[in-house]
């Protein structure tokens, strides 16, 4: 089992960081910060009633709203420099009393401000901040009495002293010494005065009685850029427009999805939490009866169970066994490693990880490299088809390990409003009832207006649909019967980069396969698109009603773009035959071939992918207690893995420039038909032979579990 030390948590380098905080987002959450430090820079000046107004302090509420929104941006995105924050201001100490009151307030007020923003709480900043202003303005207009004013005045003597209190005490309302300082020949007087009917003309008046010093408020020595700026003439108008633009930006950003905006970050919480694939996670199942649960496995029934990801745990999550032949197959050979599903709200009404509704976690089956549905997912979100997120996890049971698997976003509520918005359109899973059916609507053949000729697609839908999501699916199932004005009914290009990949990797065990399941159905405004599931049989491992590919290597990497199903199967599939006939799409269809293998491919990065990942897995696999095959066996199929990949795009290559047949047809036509892949021996990406060997590994780990 792979170790981990107490270092490996603060191991990070300086270049990782780079892109930590999205520049764009920190950048809107600055400018908002500005405009919200202004407005309380503008209610903290028209509710200030005290004796000594500073200009400067509204420049430290500016500057104290951007400084705290920089620091939480930072601090969330680093644990270590989080700690080290926390260090550093832990020495930090005011000195200067606060003087007023409410100034306490406005400090924590702009303070509360930056934190809110940074925090990515946007709304709640903004709104919450105009109620507060308008509370301070509604009750700073209840005065209780004239606002006092600081008096200075130096003066000669006593007699000038006393000349001086004499004339000012019949001026104004009411007068108090506050302090008096003496000096030779000087003497320094502060008053506080309240004044009768706003009358400051008798300061005019102290010149002759050999008064060299009168103001009223402190002296201000320099002006910085600040201060000038918050004391322009049009101050109150720049702070309301402030304001304004801080809330225009607030409803962009929190109605933009539905104004067709797009924000410059939407990617949930989950996708850089689990789904992080750039290291290995940490899943323990806790179960009661873990033993049971074997048992009862294949009736794909949930029990609770507490799932402890990452250290996070999360109670009362659903747990059951999945899959289709591979669960058949498990149970026949009498294993244990079952491929999972968590549902994170079967038991707990609203339960999420971090907003994903269900996950799997993939047991890798017939899949020795580890690699085969990673690589998949990998190419479709390269060619931009909406592909589940994935990741690698190490599971344990109870705390005792139970092996390396894959975690995979299931295509449910949270993947819809991350590929499509909050406002998506429908999601099926069509799947047959009997593999010895007609299945038509797997097929998505055209039968009729009946919704009830369409059970193995309304039946395995994943939202709840109703009559008009049926009849807007049925219309673009008809349209697609036709062939004509297919884009009124197909996400055209969608649709051909998914068949791009999927003909690549030679699924077979998908809807160009005998079977003509394994994908998700997404339709949005009569829009229909087809969306990648399931590939640990890729890479010609699976050839139900094909070729033996143990047999003939040659076959299947050689296996033809144009034509990827026989004559029989390929009518049967219209959502590519159809498609394939209009030459428009054809050459699309081509040119997206082209630019898979010119950037993916030829350009070497299918090979780093691979050895990089396989690299980061590489412990866990050696540690693997549940495997289906050996460490060697791991080794050995990685590098089958590379080489067929090296060859099948060496023969598509082959037949997009002609020097290779492309269609089943033009195979007859020519005794060398591709690239020699006689040397491969597909066997080792996965064989049933691995399956009997694991049945003593896995049964050693399931007594180990308590």
């Amino acid at each position: 089992m792979p170790t981990f030390t107490f270092q490996d948590i603060f191991k990070s380098s300086f270049l990782e960081r780079l892109d930590a905080v999205s520049l764009p987002d920190a950048a809107i959450a600055l400018a908002l910060a500005f405009c919200l430090g202004l407005f309380i820079f503008l209610v903290y000046k028209k509710c200030y009633a005290g004796v000594m107004y500073a200009p400067s302090f509204g420049v430290t509420l500016i500057a104290l709203t951007l400084i705290t929104t920089l620091l939480i941006l930072a601090v969330t995105s680093n644990i270590v420099l989080s700690l080290g924050m926390v260090g550093a201001l832990s020495i930090v100490r005011f000195r200067t009393a606060i003087k007023e009151p409410m100034d306490i307030a406005f400090l924590f007020w702009a303070i509360a401000a930056g934190i809110v923003l940074a925090a990515g709480l946007i709304p709640l900043a903004v709104v919450g901040s105009l109620f507060v202003g308008v509370v301070l303005l509604v009750f700073s207009r209840q005065k209780n009495g004239e606002s006092p004013y600081i008096l200075v005045i130096h003066c000669a003597d006593q007699d000038v002293e006393g000349q001086v209190r004499a004339l000012v005490e019949a001026r104004v309302r009411r007068l108090n010494l506050k302090s008096k300082s003496v000096a030779p020949g000087q003497i320094e007087l502060n008053y506080e005065v309240r004044l009768r009917d706003a009358d400051t003309e008798f300061v005019n008046e102290l010149g002759p009685w050999r008064v060299w010093g009168t103001w009223f408020w402190s002296p201000t020595t320099g002006t910085t850029w600040g201060e000038a700026m918050i004391r322009h003439r049009h101050i109150d108008r720049i702070c309301a427009a402030a304001i304004l633009l801080a809330l225009i930006l607030t409803g962009l950003l929190f109605f933009g999805e539905a104004l067709g905006l797009q924000p410059a970050s939407a990617a949930p919480e989950y996708s850089y939490c689990l789904f992080d694939d750039s290291r290995v996670h940490t899943v323990d199942l806790r179960v009661e009866d873990w033993a049971a649960f074997l048992e009862n496995a294949p009736a794909e029934e949930y029990i609770p169970c507490t799932a402890v990801i990452d250290g996070e745990e999360f109670y009362q999550v659903g747990l059951r066994a999945k899959g289709n032949n591979s669960l058949r197959l498990t149970e026949e050979y009498g294993l244990s490693r079952y491929s999972l599903k968590l549902e994170f709200d079967h038991y707990v009404d609203g339960g999420n990880y971090h907003g994903l509704d269900k996950l799997s976690l993939d047991a890798s089956f017939q899949d020795n490299s580890y690699l085969k549905t990673y690589l998949a997912y990998h190419m479709m979100a390269y060619m931009e088809a909406p592909a589940p997120l994935c990741s690698y996890a190490w599971v344990t049971v109870n705390g005792a390990p139970w092996g390396l698997f894959l975690a995979i976003e299931e295509p449910e509520e949270a993947f819809a409003r991350r590929n499509f918005g909050p406002d998506h359109g429908a999601l099926y899973k069509p799947d047959y009832h009997s593999l010895n059916a007609e299945n038509a609507d797997v097929a998505l053949w055209y039968t009729g207006d009946d919704p009830a000729l369409y059970p193995n697609i309304f039946d395995n839908a994943k939202f709840s649909t109703d009559g008009a999501d049926r009849e807007r699916l049925i219309q673009a199932l008809r349209v697609l019967s036709t062939g004509e004005d297919l884009e009124t009914a197909i996400n055209v290009d969608e649709v051909l980069r998914y068949f791009t990949v999927q003909v690549f990797v030679m699924n077979w065990d998908s809807y160009l396969g005998h079977t003509g399941h394994n994908y998700f159905l997404y339709e949005e405004d009569g829009v229909i698109s087809i969306l990648p599931w399931d590939y640990n049989l890729a890479f010609g491992t699976y050839a139900l009603g094909m070729t033996d590919p143990i047999r003939d290597p040659d076959v299947l990497i050689n296996w033809p773009i144009n034509t990827p199903a026989r004559g029989e199967t390929m009518l049967k599939r219209p959502l590519y035959h159809n498609l394939m006939k209009n030459n428009d799409y054809f050459a699309r269809y081509h040119a997206y071939f082209d630019h898979l293998l010119t950037e993916y491919f030829e350009s070497g990065r299918y090979e780093a992918v691979i050895r990089q990942t396989q690299a980061m897995i590489a412990p866990y696999v050696q540690a693997d207690p549940t495997a289906f095959c050996s460490y060697e066996d791991h080794l050995l199929a990685v590098d089958t893995l590379l080489e067929v990949c090296r060859l099948r795009s060496e023969s598509v290559r082959g037949q997009l420039e002609g020097d290779y047949p492309a269609t089943l047809a033009q195979w007859a036509e020519r005794p060398v038909f591709g690239v020699d892949a006689s040397h491969v021996d597909l066997r080792a990406l996965g064989d049933f032979d691995d399956l009997e060997a694991a049945r003593e590994r896995q049964d050693e780990a399931a007594a180990v579990v308590e």
